[in-house]
């Protein structure tokens, strides 16, 4: 995932991609959909996918430790989870 990728960016790593399996045989996770995303709101808004999540989604909201793309700080460091590794 790449945070305010530009398009050129985007358009680079979608060469670089290919099919694991045929469509509609093994569902597989990727974040290009939130890449397109982002980058669509930002050159739409003129800012950048984080600073328009937080201006619109997450300051409103009052979610005063969440983000997208944010550089962790040392206090929400501290309030992170650590997940399980086996």
């Amino acid at each position: 995932f790449l945070i305010n990728a530009t398009n050129e960016q985007i358009i680079n790593n979608l060469k670089n991609l290919y099919l694991v399996q045929p469509p509609g045989i093994l569902p597989v996770y990727s974040n290009l959909g939130f890449n397109l995303l982002g980058n669509l709101i930002a050159n739409l808004s003129g800012e950048t996918f984080n600073s328009h999540s937080n201006k619109y989604i997450f300051n409103p909201l009052k979610m005063k430790s969440s983000g997208i793309g944010e550089i962790i700080n040392s206090t929400l460091q501290n309030k992170l989870i650590i997940g399980y590794n086996s």
